[in-house]
C-alpha cells in the first residue's frame, strides 16, 4: 500500500506506474469529486421545485385528480435519462435526416484518434473500451462528454490538431468522466426546469430573430424579453403563492444558479488537472493558445472596487472559467508535475473548499484597503 502511494506522489509517474496505482488515482478523484456532487444536489432542487408548483396548479385548474398527476407523470418522465445515450449508425436512415448527430468515426478518423485515445486510457488505468468515441459533423464545441461514458469530438477537431492537441482534447473529457462532481444531479435538474427553460429560450429566440442583423441591439433584445420573461414569472407566482414564497423561490433559483455554475468552473479546471496528469497538458496548452486571444490570458488585476465587483458577478455567471484563471492552474499543474512536488493528500478538497471560502473574505479586505473611497490612507498615497 505505501508503495502504491509512493507512486502516486509523484503524478509524472502515472505513465509508467502500476494497475494499482492508477486505481488509487481514480479513487482519489471520486474522492475529491463527492463533496462537489453533494454541493451539487443541495443547490439543485429550486428551480424543479417551482416548476412542480406550477405544474400542480395546472393540474389544478383541469380536475382535482390532475393536480397530482401532471407533476407524476412529469416526475416519472426522468427516467428517460438512465437510457444509455444511443446515436445511429452512419447506416441507420436517421442519419440522413438528422447528419448532425453525431457518428462513429471513419478509418481515416480512427487512424488518427485510436493511438491518442489509447495512450490516454492506458495511463488513466482503464481498457480502450471503457469509454467510446464519435465524431460530430456540426458546429458546436470541440469536445463533449456524456455522463454515461460517450466521447464526443468534432471533426473540425480530428482534421485540424495535432496529435499533442488531440491528446490534450480527449484527456480533458476523460477528466470529465472520472473525476466530474454532480454530473447526474445537474442533468436532473436541467430536464425538471427544462420547461422554464424552454420558455426562456423561446423569448429570447424571438427577441434575436427580430433584430437580426443589429449586432449592437441584439443583446439587449434577448436581455429585455428574458426580462420581461422573469417579471411575468414573478407576478404569476406572487398571485398564486403570495409574496413571501415567490421572493424565496426566486432566491432560491438564483442561489441555484451560482450553485452550480461554481460547481461546473470546478469541473472544467479539475478535468484540465487530470489531462495534465495523464501527461496531456502540453496539448491542453496549446488549445487554450489556439481558443483564446493572449490578451484573455493575461492574469485580471484592477485597483478600481467597481472594476473587481463587476469582474466577480460576470465570473458567477458563466460555467466556464475565464481563460486566465484556467491558463494560470494549468500552468501551476505543470508546473507541479515537472517540478516533482507531491500530489495534495486525499483531504485536498477540503483545504480546496475552505480556501473558496476564504478567498472572496480576503478580496473584500483587499478591496478595502485599495479602494480610495473606503480607504483614506490609499486616497492620500494616490496624492
Amino acid at each position: 500500500m505505501c508503495r502504491t502511494l509512493a507512486a502516486l506522489m509523484i503524478i509524472r509517474s502515472l505513465g509508467t506506474a502500476d494497475a494499482a496505482a492508477r486505481a488509487d488515482y481514480r479513487r482519489q478523484l471520486r474522492r475529491e469529486a463527492l463533496p462537489w456532487s453533494i454541493g451539487m444536489l443541495s443547490v439543485s432542487w429550486p428551480i424543479p421545485l417551482l416548476t412542480a408548483l406550477l405544474l400542480y396548479r395546472l393540474g389544478d385548474l383541469i380536475a382535482p385528480w390532475a393536480a397530482y398527476a401532471v407533476p407524476g407523470v412529469w416526475l416519472l418522465s426522468g427516467s428517460i435519462l438512465l437510457k444509455r445515450t444511443r446515436f445511429p449508425d452512419a447506416s441507420d436512415p436517421v442519419r440522413n435526416s438528422h447528419p448532425e448527430l453525431p457518428r462513429r468515426p471513419t478509418a481515416a478518423e480512427a487512424e488518427v484518434l485510436e493511438p491518442v485515445w489509447h495512450r490516454n486510457m492506458r495511463n488513466i488505468g482503464l481498457a480502450d473500451a471503457t469509454y467510446s468515441v464519435w465524431v460530430r459533423d456540426s458546429p458546436g464545441p470541440l469536445g463533449c462528454a456524456y455522463p454515461d461514458g460517450l466521447v464526443v469530438v468534432s471533426a473540425e477537431a480530428v482534421r485540424d490538431f495535432s496529435s499533442m492537441e488531440l491528446r490534450g482534447l480527449l484527456g480533458h473529457e476523460i477528466g470529465h468522466l472520472v473525476g466530474d462532481g454532480g454530473g447526474p444531479w445537474y442533468q436532473l435538474s436541467r430536464w425538471y426546469g427544462g420547461l422554464l427553460r424552454i420558455l426562456f429560450g423561446v423569448t429570447g429566440r424571438a427577441a434575436g430573430w427580430l433584430t437580426r442583423g443589429r449586432r449592437l441591439l441584439q443583446p439587449i433584445a434577448v436581455l429585455s424579453a428574458n426580462l420581461v420573461v422573469l417579471l411575468g414569472l414573478s407576478v404569476l407566482l406572487r398571485s398564486l403563492f403570495g409574496t413571501v414564497v415567490t421572493a424565496s423561490l426566486l432566491a432560491a433559483a438564483a442561489v441555484q444558479m451560482v450553485g452550480q455554475r461554481a460547481v461546473r468552473r470546478r469541473n472544467q479546471l479539475n478535468a484540465d488537472r487530470v489531462a495534465v496528469d495523464l501527461g496531456a497538458g502540453p496539448g491542453v496548452r496549446s488549445i487554450v493558445l489556439r481558443t483564446n486571444r493572449p490578451a484573455s490570458l493575461r492574469p485580471r488585476w484592477t485597483n478600481s472596487l467597481r472594476s473587481r465587483v463587476v469582474l466577480a458577478c460576470l465570473t458567477m455567471c458563466f460555467s466556464d472559467p475565464w481563460p486566465d484563471r484556467r491558463w494560470e492552474a494549468l500552468e501551476a499543474r505543470m508546473l507541479a508535475n515537472h517540478s516533482g512536488q507531491p500530489n495534495p493528500p486525499g483531504l485536498g478538497w477540503l483545504i480546496r473548499l475552505g480556501g473558496a471560502v476564504l478567498r472572496p473574505l480576503l478580496r473584500l479586505g483587499l478591496w478595502i484597503m485599495t479602494a480610495p473611497t473606503l480607504n483614506p490612507l490609499a486616497a492620500r498615497r494616490r496624492r
